[in-house]
């Protein structure tokens, strides 16, 4: 997705890169936190892994929703800096979301990981 950016010649082929890139961001703590409570052999209640799968599905569907709507990113322009096109994101209001859900998935890992 990085390179995408780096690599587009138009503002709407960075918006689709960065769409990629994000794909990475709203679902990996998710892949991560999993991936530590199986390590750790911790039982995991399924309907906490639809909650975790269904919040990154909505950060991930806002996220979609850029170039449209300007609830996740509000701002978006390009800027070609010595041939290197970088995109300067300004964050919307949706963009707490992916917050919220990063701070449920530390207070879930610090309750019953680290007791």
């Amino acid at each position: 997705g990085y390179l995408a950016v780096a690599m587009a010649t138009e503002l709407n082929e960075a918006i689709i890169a960065t769409k990629i890139s994000q794909l990475a961001g709203c679902f990996m703590p998710m892949i991560l936190l999993l991936a530590i409570l199986e390590m750790c052999k911790i039982k995991t209640p399924k309907f906490f892994v639809n909650i975790l799968f269904l919040l990154s599905v909505g950060v991930y569907m806002l996220v979609l929703s850029s170039g449209y709507m300007t609830w996740y990113f509000k701002d978006i322009s390009i800027e070609s800096i010595a041939g290197v096109n970088i995109i300067h994101l300004g964050y919307g209001p949706a963009h707490k979301l992916f917050y919220f859900v990063l701070y449920f998935q530390f207070v879930f890992l610090n309750n019953f990981v680290f007791q």
